[in-house]
């Protein structure tokens, strides 16, 4: 990730090779649980810690965008519902190139995740937010 930390900062985008190296190390199926056609048979923090350590070595933004999926992955596996597990979970077993993120963080002193001040207002088959979040991989 460093030979091309300057770059991706200079071009304000994440290097496309990165992407390439991503899906050859297949790293989101350390994420994916078995059943849904993964490689990671139990939730373990300790394996995702130092993956995250040593990705970071090399840069910490590159690391974080890298992650970001692998983030998402285990924040459905955990707290999504069943439903929600087998729509999601089964699109990063099929195609290794899907990219998600998530914003949690909003602009406030005391930030609360428990707490959102963000709304989510559906109307229709369309989904209309309002509120600010800060700190969005990959935004």
């Amino acid at each position: 990730l460093y030979t091309h930390a300057h770059q991706a900062d200079h071009d304000a985008q994440f290097p496309e090779t990165i992407w390439q190296y991503l899906d050859e190390l297949g790293l989101n199926y350390y994420a994916l649980p078995e059943a849904a056609g993964g490689v990671a048979s139990e939730q373990n923090i300790v394996s995702n810690i130092l993956i995250a350590e040593d990705l970071a070595q090399g840069d910490f933004s590159l690391a974080a965008g890298i992650l970001s999926s692998f983030s998402a992955i285990n924040a459905i596996t955990r707290w999504g519902s069943q439903s929600i597990q087998s729509r999601y979970l089964s699109a990063f077993a099929e195609d290794s190139q899907l990219k998600a993120t998530f914003a949690t963080q909003e602009n406030t002193a005391a930030f609360n995740p428990f707490q959102l001040k963000t709304t989510a207002k559906r109307e229709g088959n369309h989904f209309y937010l309002d509120g600010q979040k800060t700190l969005v991989l990959l935004g």
